[in-house]
């Protein structure tokens, strides 16, 4: 590791001190600006490092970036583990309602959140899952902890056609829920697991593409 590099390291910690401490004088919004400062430009780190968040914390964080769940949340059963927050990767196990409250689809699924920018990591990421959620559902989940259930809701959304399909797609196998978006839907979520993923560039002759190595 180059001595620029290991110095740009050591400040980042020195950074993310700092904003640990502001935590009592700051809102969290803040935190994660200074927090930004530390992913390593240049490097080889695709995606943010987010130290841990209390469940306040990553509720405060998911309704800053993303907004408010539209619809209400229940929970079921409070976790004891790990919390849901930005910048991990996330298993639940999704049980949708049918018709008359009877036990619908079920499926698990695990995603990163937020997800990889394809826009910007284009070929480099063309082949990497990492799982896929509807939108704001993120939001409904934020600040459980693993093995928690939450009843949730994901109303009909009706800037989309009918025929529209709102998917969940599961990272490790590529097995897809989808949910019609004109309907309402009864959704009960249990947390399995959380855990910090890292993705890196891998040079090779054709390019370089980005690979997960480990979540932990």
């Amino acid at each position: 590791m180059s001595r620029a590099r290991e110095g740009l390291r050591m400040n980042c910690w020195r950074w993310r001190a700092q904003c640990y401490s502001l935590l009592a004088y700051s809102t969290v919004s803040l935190f994660l600006l200074f927090q930004a400062a530390c992913v390593l430009q240049g490097g080889d780190e695709v995606f943010r490092d987010v130290p841990n968040l209390t469940p306040k914390e990553a509720v405060i964080v998911a309704c800053d970036t993303e907004g408010p769940p539209s619809f209400p949340v229940e929970d079921v059963k409070v976790g004891r583990g790990r919390v849901a927050q930005n910048g991990r990767k996330m298993t639940v196990r999704v049980t949708a309602s049918g018709e008359g409250g009877r036990v619908g689809q079920t499926a698990e699924v695990a995603f990163v959140y937020p997800p990889l920018d394809r826009d910007r990591w284009g070929y480099a990421v063309m082949n990497l899952s990492t799982g896929e959620v509807p939108e704001y559902f993120f939001t409904t989940i934020a600040g459980m902890r693993v093995g928690g259930v939450r009843r949730v809701r994901l109303p009909r959304v009706t800037t989309l056609p009918d025929a529209e399909l709102r998917r969940f797609v599961d990272a490790k196998t590529g097995a897809t829920l989808e949910i019609p978006s004109k309907l309402d839907v009864p959704l009960e979520v249990e947390l399995l697991s959380v855990c910090k993923p890292r993705f890196y560039f891998q040079h090779s002759s054709g390019g370089k593409r980005v690979v997960q190595l480990g979540c932990w």
